[in-house]
């Protein structure tokens, strides 16, 4: 059983490249579960199983034919609708309201600017320092970070201007399309590129990695999405600047890696790869071990549970739900792993229907001339499959806030909204 999902998302990734003839979204996708297929096969053959987040131990080890169906379908129908939008087969990407798109990058880069003033002498101790590990630990039991105390005593507007920080993950997709498709001044780019990078600051004050990874994997997808755009000139702008900040960000990843790993029986290099192959492997232990009697709904629709339940405790609730279950929850099973430990497997079933018919209704289909609002929605529909692999990216009310602004965003991106009187 070990080997389906690397040989089937292979498969699935080498169809797709042939069906578009492209590098395209879901041919990234596909080949991101195939990569972390392979992971999972190094886990087991290299008996890399006790702790790192694994469930299995090499005592129990049991993949089932059944979960393992399950989770190459489901992650499957939830990756083809995005091959419906071939981007060689775009000729323009317009723009309704262009003044609007720069008044939400200032926006963006307003919140970016007051980040930087919160995070910057805790990102700066937190590197001077090197001890990552104890900081991830102390993160995971709930202490506040330097920032985070910052943060409290800003004044009440300013406190709440900072809830949008999430939000910054949006200026991503719009730095490639000013830089492809506005002709938009060095300068202003450059500041879509900054505010982008306010979310893996933040990161850094907790020593975690995974935003850094969904920034690296959002800009891989940024890519497969404009790369028909993208000017010979420009590349070699994109190189400039991703060649030093993609190895930052990987020295910073390792550095983050060897810290929490090395003193472990596995090592730095065992825990990369359990880091990144569990999810197929705890996927199919939640399957089969989860207590569908104990529904939580906090993670699936943390806005809804913000309005009724006011704030809400991710530590505790973390703690309940792995004391319900019998088995510590806070590991990779991929985002359906995550709401199959919360809701079983009907509420998981339920999920991927009324995700898919959003899919199918939302997204772009293959047309000559279509919005940035259309791919701006396309782009935040997809990070959740992307980082999926992982976990589900959008668990707390603050990130579902940046799923609605983008929502109105591509809207007001989309349709022309000026009345014309008739003459």
């Amino acid at each position: 059983m070990i080997f389906i999902p690397f040989l089937y998302f292979t498969c699935l990734t080498i169809f797709l490249w042939r069906k578009l003839k492209c590098v395209n979204v879901a041919m990234f996708l596909s080949a991101e579960y195939a990569l972390t297929g392979l992971c999972a096969i190094v886990c087991v053959s290299m008996n890399w199983l006790d702790g790192g987040g694994i469930r299995y131990t090499s005592q129990d080890l049991e993949l089932n034919v059944l979960p393992t169906f399950i989770y190459c379908l489901l992650h499957t129908i939830l990756i083809l609708p995005f091959a419906l939008f071939n981007p060689r087969k775009v000729n323009e990407i317009s723009i309704k309201h262009e003044k609007l798109f720069d008044y939400f990058a200032f926006f963006l880069l307003a919140v970016s600017l007051l980040n930087l003033y919160l995070v910057l002498d805790n990102i700066i101790q937190v590197i001077s320092g090197g001890d990552f590990a104890t900081l991830r630990s102390e993160h995971y039991a709930g202490d506040e970070t330097l920032a985070q105390k910052k943060a409290k005593g800003l004044p009440s507007v300013l406190g709440y201007f900072y809830y949008f920080n999430r939000t910054t993950v949006l200026a991503l997709p719009c730095f490639f399309y000013s830089l492809c498709c506005l002709q938009k001044s060095k300068f202003f780019n450059v500041a879509l590129l900054f505010s982008s990078l306010s979310v893996p600051l933040s990161g850094i004050v907790a020593a975690d990695r995974t935003e850094m990874i969904f920034y690296l994997q959002s800009f891989c997808l940024c890519l497969c999405i404009f790369h028909p755009f993208i000017k010979q000139y420009q590349k070699r702008y994109l190189r400039i600047i991703l060649i030093p900040l993609g190895t930052i960000m990987i020295l910073y990843i390792g550095a983050v890696t060897i810290s929490r790993f090395v003193d472990r029986d596995q090592g730095a290099q065992g825990g990369a790869f359990q880091y990144a192959g569990q999810g197929y492997l705890n996927f199919c232990y939640f399957f089969d071990h989860c207590n569908d009697k104990h529904i939580h709904t906090e993670r699936m629709l943390p806005l809804y549970n913000k309005i009724i339940q006011d704030e809400i405790d991710y530590v505790e609730l973390r703690n309940e739900i792995s004391r319900e279950q019998g088995f510590f929850i806070s590991i990779f099973a991929t985002y359906l792993g995550d709401f199959l430990c919360d809701t079983g497997i009907t509420g998981m079933v339920i999920w991927v229907v009324l995700f898919l018919l959003l899919e199918l209704l939302t997204l772009p289909k293959a047309l000559n001339d279509i919005t940035f609002g259309q791919v701006f929605w396309y782009y935040m529909l997809a990070t959740i499959p992307m980082f999926g692999i992982f976990y589900y990216p959008y668990f707390t009310w603050l990130q579902v806030v940046c799923i609605i602004i983008c929502a109105v965003m591509s809207i007001l991106f989309h349709y022309n909204f000026v009345y014309k009187s008739k003459s």
